[in-house]
C-alpha cells in the first residue's frame, strides 16, 4: 500500500446481486492504484450477498468498509450512507454490476485539476460478449451547468472530492431515477465546470437488463422530478437551453421530449410559438 499518494474512496451499493457483485469488487481490488479504501453499502439484500462481502473483507489486503441497511430504503440511501463513512480525499463509485477498467483511479488521481468541480470519462457498453465504446468523445471535453441541467454530459459515475460531495448534501433520496444526474447538477452549480476526458475507463454490463421495461413516460416523469428540484437553476438557464437548440439545430438531433417539458415548465421565460413550431418541425422531420 501507497500512503503517499492521497486516498481513494470507492462505494459499491449493492442489494440482492450476490452474483454480480464480485465482479464489480474484484475490479477495485486489482487496481492499479495502491491507496484505495472500498466501501460496500447493503441496501436490505436477503439473498447472499452479506456472505460474499464479509468472504471478501476476511481475504483481501485492502481496506473494506462494510456498511448496510437492514431492510432495502433504496439505491440513494445506501449511496449516502457509504459516503457519510469514506474518509479519502477523493471518492467515486460504481454500480454492483459493472465494473473498472484497471487504471481508471490512477488515471483520474494523476489528472485531477482542481479548478473542475469534479471529473469523467467515456464508457464501454458490453452485452452478450460484445463490447462497444460509447459516450464518445474524441477530445477532452469541459462542460459548464448550461450543459449539464439538459443533459447528462457527465455520465453515471464521477470523480471528486470528498468533501464536495459531502457538502451538497450527497445524494437526493426523494428520487427514483437520474439521481447521479441530479447530483452531477448540484455539484455543477456549486464548485463549477466540470471535465469529461476522452478516454473509457468503466465498463457497463446490459445482459442481465434485456428484461427491462422503460418508455418515455417514465424519462420525463423523472427529469420533470429534476427540475422541481432544482427550479431556480431551471429558470436561469432556459433561455441558454433554447438559444443552443437553435444554434444547433442543424447539426444535431433535437429531443422533442426535452422541448415539450420546457414549454410546459417554463412559461414566463419560453420561446415565441413560432420558434417551437420550428423546433417541433425539425424534430419530427430527423425521425
Amino acid at each position: 500500500m501507497n500512503y503517499s499518494k492521497p486516498l481513494v474512496s470507492v462505494y459499491i451499493t449493492t442489494h440482492n446481486r450476490c452474483n454480480l457483485l464480485p465482479r464489480a469488487v474484484d475490479s477495485v481490488l486489482n487496481q492499479s492504484y495502491e491507496n484505495i479504501e472500498l466501501i460496500i453499502s447493503n441496501d436490505g439484500s436477503s439473498d447472499e450477498t452479506e456472505d460474499v462481502i464479509l468472504a471478501y473483507i476476511k481475504s483481501s489486503a485492502l481496506s473494506i468498509v462494510y456498511v448496510k441497511n437492514d431492510i432495502p430504503l433504496g439505491a440513494n440511501n445506501a449511496r449516502n450512507k457509504a459516503i457519510n463513512v469514506a474518509s479519502g480525499l477523493f471518492i467515486t463509485g460504481l454500480d454492483d454490476d459493472d465494473e473498472f477498467c484497471l487504471d481508471r483511479v490512477d488515471k483520474f488521481v494523476t489528472n485531477w485539476n482542481d479548478r473542475y468541480s469534479f471529473v469523467s470519462d467515456n464508457f464501454f457498453n458490453e452485452s452478450s460478449g460484445y463490447r462497444k465504446r460509447n459516450f464518445l468523445k474524441k477530445n477532452n471535453s469541459i462542460y459548464s451547468l448550461d450543459d449539464l441541467i439538459f443533459r447528462n454530459e457527465a455520465s453515471n459515475q464521477i470523480f471528486t472530492k470528498l468533501e464536495r460531495l459531502k457538502s451538497i448534501g450527497g445524494f437526493n433520496e426523494q428520487l427514483k431515477k437520474y439521481q447521479d444526474w441530479e447530483c452531477w447538477i448540484r455539484l455543477a452549480n456549486s464548485y463549477g465546470k466540470f471535465k469529461r476526458f476522452n478516454w473509457c475507463s468503466y465498463i457497463m454490463h446490459h445482459d442481465h437488463e434485456l428484461n427491462r421495461v422503460s418508455n418515455n413516460s417514465n424519462h420525463r416523469t423523472a427529469y420533470e422530478k429534476i427540475i422541481q428540484q432544482n427550479q431556480v437553476l431551471y429558470d436561469n438557464c432556459s433561455n441558454v437551453y433554447i438559444e443552443k437548440c437553435l444554434l444547433q439545430m442543424k447539426y444535431y438531433d433535437i429531443n422533442i421530449n426535452d422541448i415539450l417539458i420546457a414549454n410546459n415548465l417554463f412559461e414566463k421565460k419560453i420561446m415565441a410559438k413560432m420558434f417551437l413550431k420550428r423546433l417541433v418541425k425539425k424534430c419530427f422531420r430527423r425521425v
